[in-house]
């Protein structure tokens, strides 16, 4: 049965009269772009054909001069890119920075593995997947080929040909906007917006002149695939970096949503290349998969990589001359090579433990000390804390790693307060030394955790600096050292658990306060929280974490 529409002017009446009723309106009258408010028909009813659509914006403009024509059109192609922004710009290209860009001279070999020439031809589609462990440089590889794409397609546009559309995403377990499958998916469409105005026409047709910002994933991806299998569409080259920190949820919809597009029976389209970082197959079965870890060509390219950064960053060693020399030189590049284990993180925290030195004699002690391997050196920096210290940070971590989204940095105070009150074990409680307030005590531990590059600030938001510190942070996790700090060692189940409260007692005091995204929620009592979060968080949690679903006693 045809849909009957309920207020405004065509209520009670049916979608298909009320819509050629609409066209006839369209065809007489100039109506202003945004004023079809008595207009009730629902997006996916009021434009569900290209060709309507199409007539619609010819009558709409029709009569208009060529300026006012692309003025309009402008307008309403600048709200729909607005609609789908989801993180800021800003924060987008602090991931491209010097700090985190590839050292000039590296990486050019991952061009040659994802066969560049023949996805820039786009005359063929590829679907890549990069996997690597921690630390392995994932990053520094989707950038440089972003970098590379983007050059290259500069170099066209400046030739006056925009030959493909180059979407590059990278996932952060530390950030709902970056982990979770509507922000990653309205990200997506965003990019695809900004380099072809031209997809604005399917955003009319599912989402209609007015869309709301709140677009389920449902809608989005009926969008997205429309976009997508566009005939008239650019070659597209997708890279999605950190795909193993996303949510499961995400994953299992985005491995979906790639995967059916190299299947055998896959609508015919034009070229689209996926480029996939990950530490995990996580679902993509039918990618190229170039193994970071085994492969014997990567291994010698990470290698030589790795020698390029070193050689670089002991020249921030000055300080201490007989490091100048040649032979020297080489001594310790061959030393923190081996060491690294053919690990780019590893080596950025080796040089920050080297600078400590101020002669040649401390300099070849801190080197010769120098642990094998990221959870070892992680091993050696936490082992430099007090226990007071220790039992502050790890609170501290533990705040951070385990919160629902981004942390911010005034609620670490009170959070921190929060948690002492929750403890179980009393000889696990801190409290601040006398004359010592709770924002005090934490900026102090904060400063901590920063000086030794552990936790990062951005904005008034908290993170970690590396998804390998939260692996190390896990208790029982599987590369678990003998030298582990024993401040450090909290049962999974009970951490989480004190956390958990911690973080709920601040939400239920100030809802707005920390997760003021979030502030559409309904205001629930703190154990309809806890039990919200427990069973979407915790528990799928301590599965991974190797530990059976928690008791009552815990709960």
């Amino acid at each position: 049965m045809d849909k009957i529409i309920e207020g405004g002017e065509f209520e009670g009446v049916s979608s298909e009269v009320a819509l050629n009723r609409s066209l006839q309106i369209l065809r007489n009258i100039d109506i202003r772009a945004g004023s079809i408010g008595d207009l009730t028909l629902g997006a996916k009813d009021s434009f569900n054909d290209n060709r309507i659509t199409n007539n619609i914006t010819h009558n709409y403009y029709d009569r208009e001069s060529g300026h006012e024509k692309k003025e309009k059109v402008n307008d309403t192609f600048q709200r729909y890119l607005e609609l789908f922004r989801t993180t800021r710009p800003e924060e987008d290209q602090l991931l491209i920075t010097n700090d985190n860009s590839p050292l000039p001279g590296t990486s050019k070999w991952i061009l040659d593995v994802v066969d560049s020439e023949a996805l820039l031809g786009g005359t063929e589609s590829g679907y890549h997947l990069i996997r690597g462990s921690a630390g392995k440089g994932k990053t520094f590889l989707c950038i440089y080929i972003f970098e590379h794409f983007k050059q290259r397609l500069a170099t066209l546009a400046f030739n006056g040909v925009t030959k493909f559309i180059i979407i590059c995403f990278h996932c952060n377990g530390q950030n709902d906007d970056r982990k979770t499958s509507v922000p990653v998916l309205r990200s997506i469409i965003y990019q695809m917006l900004q380099q072809d105005q031209t997809f604005a026409k399917h955003c009319s047709t599912y989402l209609g002149l007015n869309g709301s910002s709140d677009i389920p994933l449902e809608r989005l991806q009926i969008l997205f695939r429309a976009m997508i299998s566009d005939p008239e569409r650019k070659p597209m080259i997708w890279l999605l970096d950190g795909f193993d920190e996303c949510d499961s949820s995400c994953k299992t919809f985005l491995s979906h949503e790639i995967e059916r597009l190299y299947a055998p029976d896959a609508p015919k389209m034009p070229a689209v290349s996926t480029i996939v970082f990950s530490r995990d197959n996580s679902g993509l079965r039918a990618a190229k998969l170039y193994d970071l870890d085994s492969e014997k060509g990567a291994n010698s390219n990470i290698q030589n990589d790795i020698k390029r950064l070193i050689s670089a960053r002991i020249s921030e060693l000055v300080h201490i001359p007989e490091i100048q020399e040649r032979e020297t030189n080489e001594y310790i590049e061959i030393m923190l090579l081996d060491r690294s284990e053919g690990t780019f993180l590893w080596i950025g925290y080796a040089i920050k433990e080297l600078r400590r030195s101020r002669t040649w004699v401390e300099f070849k002690t801190a080197l010769e000390l120098l642990p094998q391997g990221l959870n070892a050196i992680y091993d050696q920096i936490f082992s430099r804390f007090s226990d007071r210290d220790g039992r502050l940070i790890a609170d501290i971590l533990a705040l951070v790693i385990f919160s629902f989204d981004r942390f911010r940095a005034d609620c670490l105070g009170p959070a921190l307060e929060a948690l002492q009150e929750v403890k179980d074990d009393h000889n696990d409680r801190i409290t601040p030394p006398t004359g010592i307030t709770w924002d005090q005590l934490t900026a102090h531990g904060f400063a901590l955790l920063c000086q030794e590059s552990l936790l990062k600030k951005k904005g008034d938001l908290v993170t970690i600096v590396h998804q390998s510190l939260a692996e190390y942070f896990m208790p029982f996790q599987k590369n678990y050292t003998t030298s582990r700090p024993s401040f450090l060692n909290i049962r999974p189940s009970v951490c989480l658990l004190r956390t958990t409260l911690a973080c709920l007692r601040i939400l239920s005091q100030s809802p707005l306060s920390m997760f003021d995204k979030h502030s559409s929620f309904p205001l629930l009592t703190l154990e309809d929280y806890f039990a919200v979060y427990a069973f979407c968080f915790w528990i799928p949690h301590t599965r991974w974490l190797g530990e059976s679903t928690p008791s009552n006693s815990y709960i």
